[in-house]
């Protein structure tokens, strides 16, 4: 990982996101961005990062950005997405279910 040499360039992902509390006029994208920033600080996003050689965010810096994930407004009428571990017999499959436990 990154080898040095003139055809090869730095490895990289976001180290931070820059985004409005109030989401009421993004509509659907609004829920949308919500919910991925929700996915990247659950245990479930944050365990996939050391397969990559990233450091999982904690301490008093999770607990800011939860907090401030928490304070985003969305647009009247605009359904939260969710996101289930396992099926869900009612709700699974519904338009602003993301699921990431599919069975193979």
């Amino acid at each position: 990982m990154n080898r040095a040499g003139p055809t090869t360039w730095p490895m990289a992902a976001f180290t931070y996101v820059y985004a409005r509390e109030d989401q009421s006029t993004t509509g659907e994208a609004g829920a949308l961005l919500k919910a991925f920033l929700e996915f990247t600080l659950s245990a479930e996003g944050q365990g996939m990062l050391a397969e990559f050689s990233f450091i999982p965010v904690g301490g008093q810096v999770e607990a800011i950005n939860v907090a401030g994930i928490e304070r985003m407004l969305l647009g009247a009428g605009v359904t939260p997405y969710a996101f289930e571990s396992s099926t869900m017999p009612i709700d699974g499959a519904g338009p602003c279910i993301d699921c990431f436990a599919i069975d193979t």
